[in-house]
């Protein structure tokens, strides 16, 4: 480039059409890079108030949430390209590329993004994971765990429909089914709805006095009844 070329093209650059452009790029870059809002959201634990061996033979049982324990998910605009699952409390920190498919963390992710007829491509995400809820302690923290990061990746995504309390129930039982084979429903129910439930499993297979119960109720239309219920009072005065 010649001495006169150099001179233009350093006096086009000072000029305000140069500024200008400038200025509006770097803005809409910006815009691109934040666009996605950090999300937060919390799934309870639960317990089986009534029922919780008597269950597995035909009888009712009912669950309620704890939300004195918590799993909680943010989603956030991060540095790094490819999306990050991070579990510090598990000392988990993970590409979800790399990860399998059947890690905890992934599972949800998957769950989600099957409902996608194109699944998204996350870039600059990072998803952060933590958890009040003791492990293998029957209080539902598997269950919680997918539940908080389903409904916080969708809202992040923008997908309300995929957010509501029925769906990400049903992508939390695809999740349970991972790691139990053939769960009941009743974690995934509770910690999604945030509800107690009343469940009976194998319905159709229950005593004639269980099975009418359900029939007087509307649920025996349910292959696994399951019907939540609110509680007027606090939990604990009822107790």
């Amino acid at each position: 480039m010649s001495r006169t070329q150099r001179l233009k093209l350093a006096q086009y650059t000072n000029t305000p059409i140069h500024l200008t452009l400038s200025l509006l790029i770097t803005h809409y870059s910006l815009l691109i890079i934040h666009c996605f809002m950090p999300t937060t959201t919390s799934s309870p634990g639960k317990i089986i108030l009534f029922g919780e061996h008597a269950v597995v033979y035909g009888q009712p049982a009912i669950a309620v949430p704890v939300t004195q324990v918590t799993a909680t998910c943010i989603v956030a605009p991060a540095r790094r390209r490819p999306l990050i699952l991070h579990a510090p409390d598990f000392g988990m920190q993970i590409l979800f590329s790399e990860a399998d498919p059947h890690n905890p963390l992934a599972a949800a992710v998957h769950a989600l993004f099957d409902q996608f007829e194109t699944p998204p491509t996350l870039e600059h995400t990072k998803l952060i994971v933590s958890s009040t809820i003791p492990i293998a302690s029957g209080l539902g923290s598997g269950a919680a765990i997918a539940a908080c990061i389903i409904r916080a990746l969708a809202r992040y995504l923008g997908r309300a429909d995929l957010a509501t309390d029925e769906m990400v129930s049903k992508m939390t039982y695809e999740v349970e089914k991972i790691h139990h084979g053939t769960p009941s429903g009743r974690d995934n129910t509770v910690v999604s709805y945030e509800r107690p439930v009343y469940f009976v499993r194998n319905l159709a297979q229950s005593d004639g006095a269980t099975h009418q119960r359900a029939v007087d109720v509307g649920l025996a239309r349910y292959p696994a009844a399951l019907e939540t219920f609110t509680v007027p009072t606090p939990l604990h005065t009822l107790i």
